[in-house]
């Protein structure tokens, strides 16, 4: 088996499952499977599971904590407004879609999506 840092280095660094490093090495993904767990290498991959599912519009997740998405932030504060100057969730969210802005996902905004959006904070403090 090869050594510990490169090992560490296609499991963690470069995200590869243990068939992938084991084809990549030519080696049985047994044998890759037990050098991770005989060098400890499995506590990223612990610590990766406990991302939440999903992650609300607003915010990222990094270093294990939700932190606050800047842009993001200003969308938000951008539909507020508009939605406080009479606008309709339908017409906020064309106007979002004629400004090109990008929702979490890459997808286009619908009223649905702006309601959520709305009613989600306004029940957070």
């Amino acid at each position: 088996m090869k050594s510990k840092g490169y090992l560490k280095k296609l499991y963690h660094d470069e995200g590869l499952s243990t068939n992938a490093i084991a084809r990549r090495i030519g080696v049985g993904q047994s044998t890759v499977s037990d050098a991770i767990q005989r060098h400890g290498l499995t506590k990223a991959l612990k610590d990766y599971a406990k991302r939440p599912q999903h992650v609300p519009f607003g915010f990222d997740f990094k270093s294990g904590k939700l932190v606050q998405n800047r842009t993001e932030q200003q969308t938000i504060r951008m539909v507020r407004q508009l939605r406080e100057a009479g606008m309709t969730l339908r017409d906020i969210a064309a106007h979002l879609n004629r400004k090109l802005v990008p929702t979490k996902r890459g997808g286009v905004w619908d009223s649905a999506l702006v309601g959520r959006l709305l009613n989600r904070e306004a029940k957070e403090p």
